[in-house]
């Protein structure tokens, strides 16, 4: 993988409307389907989601790094 997309700032940053979209992907299978849409940051998002933070209980097997929250996106809560 490209570290193109490791450094969560300027076009992959919390500023990018596509992590609001990822929420509303359903299946794996939508996720190449967001490509051929022109998604290419829904798509790309979802792909580093489950590669850097898998998660099997989620509906594209990974866990974003931001939390939409009053259509704000936010980092996640820290757990004490």
């Amino acid at each position: 993988m490209s570290p193109c997309c490791t450094d969560l700032i300027a076009d992959s940053g919390p500023s990018n409307s596509a992590w609001h979209s990822i929420g509303a992907l359903q299946s794996p299978d939508d996720v190449p389907a967001a490509l051929y849409k022109g998604q290419f940051f829904v798509a790309a998002f979802a792909a580093m989601d489950a590669a850097l933070a898998p998660d099997l209980s989620s509906k594209v097997f990974g866990k974003p790094p931001f939390v939409i929250v009053n259509n704000q996106t936010d980092p996640p809560p820290t757990r004490s």
